[in-house]
């Protein structure tokens, strides 16, 4: 797919998966909105360049997330380790690491004391 330089106006297109992929409508080829059809059974197809953005294949579960009246599908991934391994890794530069966990620890105990 070709991806065209975006205006620096344009607003971001939130696409959540595994791969945490941020693109610009027009970047995800999507310059009109798609449309689904709930069928009798209440059951939608996912859009072809969904599943292609998102390697959705058949048999993969999705996690369905209700906020502020939108739904949003989510890949769930087979590994939940795999996916999350090195996430937010910044929050812990400079951070002795070893030492948190024995204060947190001493805490719990702490409380458990009363």
């Amino acid at each position: 797919m070709m991806r065209m330089p975006l205006p620096s106006h344009s607003k971001p297109f939130i696409m959540l998966s595994k791969y945490r992929i941020l693109l610009s409508k027009l970047e995800a080829g999507m310059t009109n909105n798609t449309t689904v059809k709930v069928s009798k059974r209440y059951q939608i197809a996912v859009p072809a360049l969904a599943r292609d953005l998102l390697n959705i294949k058949s048999g993969d579960r999705l996690l369905v997330d209700i906020q502020d009246g939108i739904m949003i599908l989510i890949p769930i991934p087979d590994n939940y380790t795999e996916a999350m391994a090195g996430l937010h890794k910044e929050i812990w530069q400079g951070v002795d690491v070893q030492k948190y966990i024995d204060e947190e620890r001493n805490a719990w105990a702490d409380s458990a004391k009363g």
